[in-house]
């Protein structure tokens, strides 16, 4: 009987070792997956972290002016090189130059004495429209008198080929 209960007794630590090395491991497997997920949780926030700061950059941007998408930052590329290609073959491109904006005149706007006295008086150029206004209506009567005799002239010549 000494022996049944040795084996007994192996069989029993044997299963408590057993027991004890499946909670382990299973111990073990929940630390890895907390750890796993912690892992993802950080990622995930580092990259929305990211992606905000990234966000609040281009806002900044839109409100200084400075923004600039994908396409638009190529074509001022492009332009850029158009530009250079026209430097290096010799053309002037005047937006470029520097002192292009001091040869410019700027046109003076001083006030410079009248000579007589000082102009006509409001009465003198109000005389002087009211008789170019006459002189206006008396060419517009004189040309239409000439149409009218025009015109008479025309329909007596065709009064007498028709008699």
């Amino acid at each position: 009987m000494a022996a049944l209960q040795k084996q007994q007794e192996l069989r029993r630590r044997q299963e408590e070792e057993a027991a004890r090395i499946a909670e382990e491991e299973m111990k073990r497997e929940e630390e890895e997956e907390r750890i796993r997920q912690e892992e993802e949780r950080a990622k995930a926030e580092a990259k929305e972290k990211k992606k905000e700061k990234e966000k609040e950059r281009i806002e900044r941007l839109k409100k200084e002016g400075k923004y600039m998408t994908k396409a638009e930052k190529e074509k001022q590329r492009i332009a850029q090189l158009r530009i250079q290609q026209m430097v290096q073959s010799g053309l002037i491109v005047a937006g470029l130059e520097g002192g292009s904006a001091a040869e410019k005149k700027k046109p003076k706007y001083d006030k410079k004495p009248r000579k007589g006295g000082g102009g006509k008086s409001k009465a003198e150029d109000d005389e002087e429209k009211r008789k170019e206004e006459e002189r206006l209506s008396s060419e517009k009567k004189a040309k239409e008198e000439e149409e009218r005799k025009k015109e008479e002239a025309e329909e007596g010549k065709s009064l007498d080929h028709v008699s």
